[in-house]
């Protein structure tokens, strides 16, 4: 699934869109907090998810192009 590595954006697609989904407005030190405290678990979850629906989205996009539904 390309688990190589971390990247910044990555990292912070996740808080955006699973830890702070309810609360969008931090303050700096609780940003901070929230990317050290950010587990494992929650961001393998979050990435496995995004590559899953990248998939998806790949596989409606070769049926458009070759017509197949």
């Amino acid at each position: 699934m390309g688990y190589s590595k971390a990247t910044e954006e990555d990292v912070w697609n996740c808080l955006v869109k699973k830890v702070w989904k309810g609360n969008p407005n931090k303050r700096l030190y609780e940003v901070v907090q929230d990317i050290f405290h950010l587990s494992s678990g929650i961001y393998m979850s979050y990435i496995t998810i995004d590559t899953y629906q990248q998939d998806d989205d790949l596989m409606a996009s070769i049926a458009a192009l070759t017509g197949k539904s």
